[in-house]
Formats: structure tokens, C-alpha cells, sequence
């Protein structure tokens, strides 16, 4: 055998090495592992809705109604089959509400085209100033695709409620010693098909918001659109029905 032809034998093995054992590793393994995301609160001790995930109860954000932009019923049925992404805001914030809203926007023009299971809801924390004429117009400066991203107004007792109970973050109305008007989180929550809470993200931190985007399009995954996805494991083929 000629020194070309070995040398191209000694690579061609070279070569063949890592693919055979890639090869070996899959067909026994089966398909690698999803990424998943966490979920927040398991078996909490202090709340009123909660949901069984594999014999474990996780804090579920409680039935809502409040009314939209547009002065329709807003409950929670209007996500039902979809994700969203949660926050609070009042329009005439001089802070980070329009940080926060920016950011939301960036992430409703980025799921675009990825995917339709995804919507966004935005609570005002300021009720009284902020009617659902005021939302529709703040809605519409900032871009927002309000088929999908819905801005809540509602009683005070019921947002406030929601946001320290449901969304476990914190809102409070200024008083005269404060600074802000309204003091309230400037994070941005996922949140599941069940109601579960699966992240928290600072709304006006661009790094945060871009691990919104990859977070959701992770999630998206535990919500297959085929009726059943096939695999194998080894010589075992294996069947995900989809939810």
C-alpha cells in the first residue's frame, strides 16, 4: 500500500471514529434531552389555586377579570391554549414603564413568525387615570398588536390583589414621603398554559429581555402542535401525545 493511500486510510478511520460513536450514543440513548424550564412556587403553603404537575402542586395565578383596552371582559380564558408575558405598568410613568413596555415590544416583534402561542398582558396600576380609552392610545404609540398583547384596568383592590398574590411581586401606591407615585416591579413574568409561573425577567435590561425570547421559544416546546411526536430509544420507539 503507498504512503498516499495509508494517509487517507488513517484519516478516513480518523473521521469515522467520532461519527460511529455520535451514532452508537444516539440509537442507545435515544433523541437527547429538551431544555425545560423551571416552574416557580411547588407545593406552596399560602395559595388559593394551585396545579397538579406529576403528583406535585405548584402556585397557580388565580382566575381574573378585568377590562381591556378596547373595554371587552379580559379573563383568563382570553389566554387559554397560550402562554403569555405579564407585566405592570401605568401610562404616565416617568420610570421604567417605558423601558418595560419597549422590552415587551422587542419580544412580541421577535416571536413573530416563531411562534402564534405566545401573548402578552400588560395591568396599569394606576385604575383611575388609566381608562381603557388611555390604554388604547398608549397601546398604540408604543407598536403593541393588541389581537395579542391585552392592557387590563380594573379596580384597584383586584390589580393590586393579582399582582402581590398571583404574579408575587410587589405594588404599592406612593404616599407623600414617596418619591414615586406608584412603586411596582419592574419585571416581566412567564407564565404557562396552566398559570404557572416559569421566569421572571427585568423588563428594561436588554440581556434579561433576550432570555425572555429564548425561554419562550423553550416553553413553546412542552406544547407540541403535531397530535403526537414519535421517537426511539434504542430499538423502542416511544410516542408524546400532545396536550
Amino acid at each position: 500500500m503507498s504512503k498516499g493511500s495509508k494517509l487517507l486510510l488513517t484519516l478516513s478511520i480518523v473521521l469515522l471514529i467520532p461519527v460511529s460513536m455520535g451514532l452508537i450514543q444516539r440509537w442507545y440513548k435515544g433523541v437527547p434531552l429538551r431544555p425545560k424550564l423551571d416552574r416557580f412556587y411547588a407545593n406552596p403553603t399560602n395559595s388559593k389555586f394551585t396545579k397538579l404537575i406529576n403528583d406535585v402542586p405548584y402556585h397557580q395565578i388565580p382566575p381574573f377579570e378585568f377590562t381591556d383596552q378596547s373595554g371587552n371582559k379580559l379573563t383568563e380564558e382570553t389566554f387559554a391554549g397560550h402562554i403569555f408575558v405579564a407585566d405592570f405598568i401605568f401610562t404616565t410613568c416617568p420610570g421604567i414603564c417605558p423601558e418595560m413596555t419597549q422590552g415587551m415590544k422587542k419580544v412580541q416583534d421577535k416571536m413573530k413568525g416563531k411562534t402564534d402561542r405566545v401573548m402578552f398582558l400588560s395591568h396599569t396600576v394606576d385604575p383611575e387615570t388609566d381608562t381603557p380609552e388611555v390604554l388604547a392610545e398608549y397601546a398604540a404609540n408604543m407598536g403593541a398588536d393588541t389581537s395579542k398583547w391585552k392592557f387590563a384596568t380594573g379596580s384597584t383592590d383586584d390589580i393590586y390583589g393579582i399582582c402581590a398574590e398571583g404574579y408575587k411581586l410587589s405594588c404599592l401606591v406612593g404616599d407623600e414621603n414617596s418619591e414615586e407615585e406608584f412603586d411596582h416591579s419592574g419585571r416581566l413574568v412567564l407564565v404557562d398554559r396552566d398559570r404557572i409561573v416559569r421566569g421572571y425577567y427585568l423588563g428594561y435590561d436588554s440581556t434579561a429581555v433576550k432570555k425572555l425570547m429564548e425561554d419562550i421559544l423553550i416553553l413553546t416546546m412542552e406544547y407540541p402542535t403535531k397530535k403526537k411526536i414519535e421517537y426511539r430509544v434504542g430499538k423502542e420507539k416511544r410516542v408524546i401525545k400532545a396536550r
